[in-house]
């Protein structure tokens, strides 16, 4: 396995297990997490102990920075008293829990189920630490084949089977302001929206002295919606072959659309101070009526809500007529990273254990306490909004949009880290008017030949 050793090693599990504790057995840094998720959980007076492992993320609070994984867990414990108990161990933040699992693979100590994106998961696949779910989602899981269908499309480890479960459903698009589009009568954009008629929306704006599509440079992975518009030129037909090395970034389905987004910023849609400007500046300056867009996503939703009430909407972006590809795409595209210890599962119950609870974690209740704490559904979206904010209903609306299917998953998934790193740059520098299309694709092509040769 391709994971180096880390220097100083005493002083980096000592630092990491402080604030993570992220091993089977659990430390005491953990003990108030866990015992949020399974304190109802009495075993007293049965004849066998419940069988029990650990679900490890990188929530350091569960309870308070993700309400829906917290509620699930609970909920699954208190339907399987005294048979199943799923403890819940969490770490500081994504890197350091990244860290823990890194070590914890070296030292056979990995927790029986746990976060790690795409790009950790490769090597973990390489060394055999996953287990293969595809056998306990199909013989065991409750899922219709539509859910089926999205799990193998989104697999991100290619030997079709499922090395994951999705964390979360990434949903991304464009917030917009019904009330900046009120004030200089504007048409709301929606699914037939073209990209000429966003681009004569963006000459009255610019007129007025607003700005169009508000995000920031400085954060430069926050070109969601440009990701999901990626798709509507053909990502999904090119990437696995430039990844294999036989296609290249320079052909001509990007170039139209890197030149789209050249269009965009000849027109005036960004911001004069984007290179300078980050995520969370821009999202003030829309929140404050300054922008008429912002890219964004679910996450999002409550302070969309809060500044904007029913003046919120949501936008997948526009078609574009040039192109030939399927312009009917969405984002509800699952974040694969829920993995399965591979050493785990040679115990029968615990794989039995292990197998109910995935079940229930992409089962419709599971979509439906989703929804009930501001979380989008992984499964599906029939299910019960009457008590979501505005910001999130009007997102949930866009979702049943009849005809529009979702992306596998997002367009920078499943590159290499420099791979991605030079995806956000390149877009960025045409969004900022550094780069012609031609050079900012060009650029891609040089990072991908060097990353395949390492």
């Amino acid at each position: 396995m391709r994971i180096k050793k880390l220097v100083a090693m005493l002083l980096v599990v000592s630092m990491v297990f402080m604030s993570a504790g992220c091993s089977n057995g659990g430390s005491d840094s953990t003990t108030e997490v866990e015992k949020n998720i399974s304190e109802s959980i009495s075993t007293e007076g049965s004849e066998d102990e419940p069988v029990s492992f650990t679900f490890a993320a990188h929530f350091a609070d569960l309870k308070e920075s993700n309400a829906a994984l917290y509620n699930i867990i609970d909920t699954f414990n208190r339907q399987h008293e005294g048979q199943i108990v799923v403890n819940y161990s969490g770490s500081a933040d994504k890197s350091v829990h990244i860290t823990a699992m890194k070590l914890a693979a070296e030292s056979g100590s990995l927790p029986d189920v746990f976060f790690l994106p795409t790009t950790n998961a490769v090597e973990f696949y390489e060394a055999g630490y996953l287990y293969d779910m595809t056998d306990m989602i199909e013989q065991y899981g409750d899922l219709d084949e539509d859910t089926l269908n999205s799990l193998y499309e989104s697999k991100d480890l290619q030997d079709n089977s499922i090395y994951g479960l999705p964390l979360t459903a990434l949903v991304t698009g464009f917030w917009y302001n019904k009330d900046v589009f009120d004030r200089y009568g504007v048409a709301y954009p929606d699914e037939g929206t073209t990209f000429d008629e966003l681009l004569t929306m963006i000459d009255t704006f610019k007129a007025n002295g607003v700005t169009t599509i508000i995000n920031g440079a400085k954060t430069n992975y926050s070109v969601w919606a440009f990701l999901l518009a990626f798709a509507r030129y053909g990502f999904f037909e090119h990437d696995k072959a430039i990844a294999a090395g036989s296609d290249v970034w320079s052909n001509d389905d990007f170039i139209k659309y890197f030149e789209k987004i050249q269009q965009l910023q000849e027109a005036g849609a960004f911001a004069e101070n984007n290179s300078v400007t980050d995520f969370f500046q821009a999202k003030e300056l829309f929140l404050a009526g300054e922008a008429a867009m912002f890219d964004s996503g679910a996450w999002d939703s409550a302070v969309v809500s809060d500044a904007l009430g029913e003046k919120a909407g949501f936008w997948w972006g526009p078609i574009f007529e040039d192109s030939n590809y399927n312009q009917q795409y969405l984002m509800q595209a699952p974040s694969v990273s829920v993995r399965v210890n591979a050493e785990s599962v040679k115990e029968p119950e615990k794989l039995e254990a292990i197998t109910e609870f995935m079940k229930f974690y992409m089962s419709p209740e599971a979509d439906q306490i989703r929804v009930d704490n501001g979380t989008v559904p992984l499964t599906s979206v029939d299910v019960d909004a009457s008590n979501v904010n505005a910001a999130f209903a009007k997102m949930l609306e866009a979702l049943k949009i009849e005809g529009w299917i979702s992306v596998p998953y997002q367009a920078d998934a499943n590159l290499s880290e420099v791979v991605q790193e030079a995806l956000y740059d390149s877009m960025f520098g045409v969004i900022c008017g550094i780069y012609t299309p031609e050079e900012a694709l060009e650029i891609m092509d040089e990072v991908q030949t060097r990353a395949l040769e390492e």
